[in-house]
């Protein structure tokens, strides 16, 4: 099972973009992943000094490959047009056709050992390890490499190995990357093994089945209810339709090579008409829709195959969503003659098999794996693999980096950076302020326009240029009216502090946009000998703001406030010393300070 949607027209915005002179080195990185080898990595950077995104150098990218293969090298030209150093790697086994670099080990499918392999790409590309000879980043680009600045953008099946890594291997990985960008992963395992959606199943991509103006998006599953039966890691499918088709072949791929390819009887789907078996237009097996209309209905069948196929130690192993195995196992009159077969995974299979591969088991923990992260997740009108009613994948996305954990999220980058990548006027989609609050329905038109389906780059450059920024400035504000202006390199100090009955105000430094201000008692100071970060009366006053915060309530009798500012920028310094020469701890308590 495996065509897929095809690209109806390459936007114009693309297409325009200019010729940037790069220059790009392959590199060995020893990994314990490979079992002792190196990973095959690949740096790029723009030649020209001119176009480093910022005037004290380039922050990093580093892509995260979709699909399910070990990964290539892809050109990121736009990436590159934006200043950034980018870092791409490829996991153990995998093999570039382009410059026949390739990692060594063997590749395990977006297992335990790929993640191994992320980890120690990031470690390299952030700054903290070197290649097999000793080089770092910054030394074999051979100008300064911001690697304070350092992101990663997961596309489809990367968006989910990026969370996985970041939880598995947070004691490495804590404050090294300082965001991350999502584009249309399937978030949970019913979404990934395509249980909900997937644009194979659209019969005719050229009829509009459904009637919402798009014609290649009719390959919804109609027994799934976006607004009654969503979950975070878990859709409340109702699986009682389920029947098993023992005549089907499914044709089974290893990825990894170590099996030849092989064919299993058998099929789990929805049985729409209850007539015991799966049917499908004649000659296409993946074409449900057997009435010809363009949509699937209630009384047609749906194929439950799943997408990805991993392989057992011993042979190929089809791994269903853990739900749907549950309920497999709860029926055995299901499966012919009650028996599983060897090549099924079981529930407890299934289960470590997806903890590995889904953002959805990892998201909602990254507020203490990884705090300070900051994410950005975009989606067009029409997924690039399935459009899951309702954008559900997307709100698990939402609920897990936000709800659940805490972390500063949006939806879709903003407009201004939309724009100005682009070079060119794109269609307009609602923006969305960070941090907004999302239920079930409300995410339809927050996409982007059906124009980005399958435009991998046009929001995940927009989407990486927006979190460098803000990094790099330090601000954080839920909307911006245009993008951050890079003319001058932050410089990480503060002015004079004036205070008056109306507030406070500070001379700024260049290239300092956004600042925080804090105020405390004074006798609470004193008694704490300068130890700020216990203070109850601490309270923030302002964030992200420009040059001043406002004040107008007077202190406690025989008391006086005393004020700190910062500027935000990664070249900030935290909030100085204390008079013993310490840098001052951070109060847990003051949301502005962390």
């Amino acid at each position: 099972m495996g065509r897929m949607r095809s690209l109806l027209a390459l936007p114009l915005w693309l297409l325009a973009a200019g010729v940037l002179a790069q220059e790009s080195a392959l590199v060995r990185l020893p990994s314990e992943a490979t079992g002792g080898g190196t990973l095959a990595v690949q740096v790029s950077w723009p030649t020209d000094p001119a176009a480093d995104r910022y005037r004290d150098g380039l922050p990093v990218f580093v892509p995260m490959r979709g699909g399910l293969s070990a990964g290539d090298f892809q050109p990121w030209t736009l990436a590159l047009q934006q200043g950034f150093v980018v870092v791409q790697f490829l996991y153990p086994g995998g093999e570039d056709a382009g410059t026949g670099a390739a990692s060594d080990g063997v590749y395990d499918v977006r297992g335990p050992g790929s993640v191994l392999a992320a980890r120690d790409a990031w470690l390299f590309a952030a700054g903290r390890t070197t290649d097999e000879i000793g080089r770092s980043v910054g030394e074999i680009v051979g100008r300064t490499v911001r690697t304070d600045v350092m992101g990663v953008s997961g596309h489809s099946n990367g968006g989910n190995i990026g969370p996985v890594v970041l939880s598995v291997h947070s004691g490495e990985l804590a404050g090294l990357v300082r965001w991350f960008h999502g584009w249309e992963s399937g978030a949970s395992a019913q979404v990934a093994a395509n249980e909900v959606a997937w644009g194979a199943y659209d019969c005719d991509p050229l009829l509009d089945g459904d009637g919402n103006g798009e014609a290649i998006d009719d390959d919804a599953n109609p027994r799934f209810d976006p607004l009654t039966q969503h979950g975070y890691e878990e859709l409340a499918l109702d699986y009682s339709q389920v029947a098993w088709d023992p005549t089907l072949p499914l044709p089974y791929h290893d990825e990894s090579g170590r099996f030849a390819d092989v064919v299993r009887f058998g099929l789990p789907f929805f049985d729409g008409n209850a007539d015991g078996r799966y049917d499908h237009r004649a000659g296409e097996a993946q074409c449900p829709d057997t009435d010809l209309d363009g949509v699937i209905e209630l009384d047609e069948d749906y194929p439950l195959s799943g997408r990805v196929l991993f392989l057992g130690a011993d042979q190929p192993r089809l791994h269903l969503s853990p739900p749907l195995t549950r309920h497999l196992e709860a029926n055995p009159g299901l499966l012919p003659g009650g028996a599983w077969p060897d090549w099924l995974a079981d529930s407890a299979q299934s289960e470590e098999f997806w903890s590995w591969r889904v953002a959805a088991a990892h998201a909602h923990r990254l507020q203490d794996h990884a705090p300070g992260l900051r994410v950005i997740h975009s989606f067009a009108a029409v997924g690039h693999a399935r459009t899951v009613p309702g954008h559900a994948d997307s709100l698990i996305h939402h609920e897990g980096y936000q709800l659940q954990s805490g972390l500063w999220f949006r939806i879709q980058p903003d407009a201004s950076y939309v724009r100005e990548v682009l070079r060119l006027p794109v269609p307009a989609y609602r923006e969305s302020d960070a941090n907004e609050p999302f239920g079930p329905g409300d995410l339809e038109e927050r996409a982007a326009p059906s124009s980005f389906y399958n435009q991998r780059d046009a929001l995940a450059v927009p989407a990486g240029a927006e979190l460098a920024d803000r990094t790099y400035f330090g601000c954080w504000q839920p909307n911006l009216d245009d993008t951050l202006p890079r003319e001058l390199a932050a410089a990480g100090t503060v002015g004079t502090l004036r205070v008056t009955t109306a507030g406070l105000s500070w001379e700024v430094a260049p290239g300092e946009l956004c600042h925080d201000a804090v105020r405390g008692r004074l006798s609470e100071l004193r008694a704490a000998r300068g130890d700020w970060s216990s203070l109850a009366s601490l309270s923030c006053l302002a964030e992200d703001a420009p040059d001043a915060a406002s004040d107008t309530e007077p202190p406690p009798p025989a008391d006086a406030w005393f004020y700190l500012v910062r500027p935000n920028s990664v070249n900030g310094g935290g909030w100085g010393e204390s008079s013993a020469g310490t840098p001052r701890a951070v109060p847990e308590h003051v949301p502005c300070v962390r």
